[in-house]
């Protein structure tokens, strides 16, 4: 929070971000490129022939990956999480079914078994 010489609270600068979303990230290379958000965090990649859009969550936690091709086809990806921020499922889901899941079991920090139904 700014303040005038007064002491007296000001608005913040909005041309002021307190983040610099650019620094130290790849922008292009070879021929892809990738945008990010405020946290830094992917959110867009795109290259010749497909583009990965990325959606978070809480704690930076992935939550949607959509992956777009040239026709307009697109594989959706969604994310699950505990209340520990572990991982526990990943799904690919087509017409509001899930068609290809993996569940996570986790022990504390260890994971302990992957599961996969397609």
């Amino acid at each position: 929070m700014l303040s005038d010489p007064t002491w007296s609270p000001l608005k913040d600068d909005p041309e002021i971000s307190p983040i610099d979303k650019q620094a130290n990230r790849v922008q292009t290379y070879q021929g892809i490129t990738y945008h990010y958000d405020e946290l830094g965090n992917m959110v867009r990649k795109e290259a010749k022939n497909k583009t990965l859009a990325l959606n978070y969550i809480l704690n930076q936690q992935l939550a949607q990956a959509i992956i777009t091709d040239l026709k307009g086809i697109q594989e959706n990806w969604q994310y699950t999480y505990d209340v520990f921020g572990r991982r526990i499922r990943k799904e690919q889901i087509h017409n509001n079914a899930s068609t290809n899941k993996t569940e996570f079991i986790w022990d504390g920090a260890r994971l302990l078994q992957e599961t996969t139904d397609k």
